[in-house]
């Protein structure tokens, strides 16, 4: 799958296919990180702006937690395990 990666809901068999963006985010997760954390990351990893960045991990940790794949709370999002 190149640099995406597939996250499969074993509860559910749902995939979630994360772009190379997406996929930083999932590695920047595995270890506790608060979004500002996961930002300054993704903004020297790849050509996006911090607002931009912002908004679009905030987006994605919400759909992976309401899919409970995720664990968010207010510092630090990471994967359910």
């Amino acid at each position: 799958m190149g640099k995406d990666i597939a996250v499969l809901d074993m509860d559910s068999n749902v995939y979630y296919s994360l772009n190379p963006v997406g996929a930083a985010i999932w590695e920047q997760l595995q270890s506790p990180s608060s979004l500002d954390e996961v930002c300054t990351a993704i903004t020297r990893r790849f050509d996006v702006a911090a607002d931009v960045c912002r908004a679009d991990a905030s987006a994605l940790l919400s759909t992976l937690s309401r899919a409970g794949l995720v664990k968010v709370d207010n510092a630090h999002p990471q994967p359910n395990k």
